[in-house]
């Protein structure tokens, strides 16, 4: 049986996504830590503790459902392992696009130019880079 991922866009985001997944799995606290370190801001804080209003802006509604996709992915790759290499495709709606991506390349490299994309994004101003990165289901 082959297997398929769905990743979701924004307005999935609430304060405190993501905060039971790292106090449970050291894999999803690792990339939490991580994507603290790439932004260079503490997303993780802002997930947990942050006021909603903050977290329905676009620059930090976007890393926050990323890195909560992907910290939900390395659970299951803790979780499954061998049984995740029968996913057969990675499909996003929209923001999710970028979270397919990720599952795929499965790699540090591939969260990290993931994550270089929403720093550009708020250097050039918001949406600026979504024009490029539209429709990609990876089969």
């Amino acid at each position: 049986m082959s297997l398929g991922l769905l990743f979701p866009g924004q307005g999935s985001q609430y304060v405190g996504m993501g905060q039971e997944l790292a106090d449970s799995y050291g894999s999803a606290a690792r990339i939490f830590e991580e994507a603290d370190e790439i932004l260079g801001f503490n997303l993780s804080r802002l997930m947990w503790e942050g006021s909603e209003s903050d977290l329905q802006e676009t620059k930090y509604a976007q890393p926050a459902i990323l890195t909560h996709s992907i910290g939900s992915l390395a659970v299951l790759n803790e979780r499954y392992g061998d049984s995740l290499k029968k996913i057969a495709m990675a499909a996003g709606h929209s923001l999710g696009e970028f979270s397919a991506h990720v599952s795929e390349s499965g790699s540090i490299a591939g969260r990290s130019n993931a994550y270089s994309v929403f720093a550009t994004g708020r250097s050039y101003g918001r949406h600026h880079w979504a024009r490029r990165f539209r429709t990609t289901v990876s089969l």
